[in-house]
């Protein structure tokens, strides 16, 4: 049997389909856990119009999507897991699909998915090829779903419970997934990525957490950075797991969390000078630093800054290019 875990909050414009896209699944042998995170809005009510003996809904008060995904793990009775955010939906032969693929000597088995807006445009982001990876090839398996967009979400997976001895970090509010996914690839053997699409992401959303700047935001990446460093403790080739966690820390910084920091009104010159000077607090920043390699030129005077520690010019810099 799979779990799918839903965490649902203030989801009442999108439940409905992502419940009916759950029990339309050509696999039937299903358990469909919504865990109504103190929703304020109809989501409850909306999950209870749908009859389904197979829906769990687990209401408790808010707590965020990691305390919400973990008290979906705690009630779930599957093999296998799978998570489905609840503004999202799968295509009816995503269970038949991933479950097919797990075979008995398999722990993870990824999915393609699909970027759609509000007027129906669908981006793909999928293997070109069914591919197999074997326990010594972790490294190559982290480099090729990176490369294809799909290994820093939960989501698009499909798990074996009894290999999730851990439970997703609720003190992060960004980057929680991706520290789930290389908890569970550190412990994994054979990865399977299909060459299929499965997954819909609906971006038509007005909120979203990647779209704001958390105060702990750097905390967050550097827990995401020592997750993949642990993840290449269990791999073939611990330093060149050093390198991705490094590049992967560095391209988040530039292209995600001090861009939002700038735009964000709330934090004075001064606040933000004091969260930029967080960036180097990683292990092996100031040996890895020197050998990054930057996309933009811009990203050159950047680094340089970065290297010699000048948070003050680096802040005064962003400001100015923002």
């Amino acid at each position: 049997m799979i779990s799918i875990i839903i965490p649902a909050y203030n989801a009442e414009k999108n439940i409905v389909r992502c419940l009916n896209s759950c029990i339309s699944q050509s696999y039937q042998n299903i358990e469909i856990i919504v865990v109504n995170d103190g929703s304020t809005d109809n989501t409850a009510e909306k999950c209870a119009v749908i009859n389904d003996n197979r829906i769990k809904v687990i209401s408790k008060s808010n707590a965020g999507v990691s305390a919400a995904r973990n008290t979906g793990l705690q009630a779930a009775k599957g093999e296998y897991i799978f998570f489905l955010d609840a503004d999202d939906y799968l295509e009816v032969d995503c269970c038949a699909r991933m479950i097919e693929a797990m075979r008995k000597d398999v722990d993870l088995v990824v999915c393609g998915y699909a970027r759609v807006d509000l007027n129906d445009y669908r981006q793909v982001f999928c293997a070109p090829n069914t591919r197999h990876f074997d326990l010594n090839e972790k490294v190559d398996a982290v480099h090729y779903l990176k490369q294809i967009n799909c290994l820093f979400t939960c989501w698009n997976k499909l798990y074996r419970k009894e290999k999730i001895v851990f439970q997703f970090d609720k003190d992060m509010s960004f980057a929680e997934d991706s520290a789930f996914v290389f908890d569970y690839i550190a412990i994994s053997g054979k990865i399977v990525v299909l060459n299929y699409t499965g997954y819909n992401y609906w971006t038509g959303t007005e909120f979203s957490a990647m779209k704001k700047f958390h105060a702990n935001m750097f905390q967050m990446l550097q827990k995401e950075y020592e997750k993949i460093i642990y993840c290449g403790t269990k791999s073939e080739d611990p330093q060149k797991m050093i390198t991705f966690a490094f590049t992967h820390y560095i391209e988040n910084i530039l292209y995600c969390c001090i861009p939002q920091l700038m735009l964000d009104k709330k934090y004075s010159f001064f606040q933000k000078w004091k969260l930029i000077s967080q960036i180097w607090q990683i292990h092996h920043f100031d040996y890895l630093i020197k050998t990054y390699k930057p996309k933009r030129k811009l990203h050159y005077v950047y680094i340089f800054l970065m290297r010699f520690k000048c948070s003050f010019v680096l802040t005064v810099l962003f400001i100015l290019m923002k």
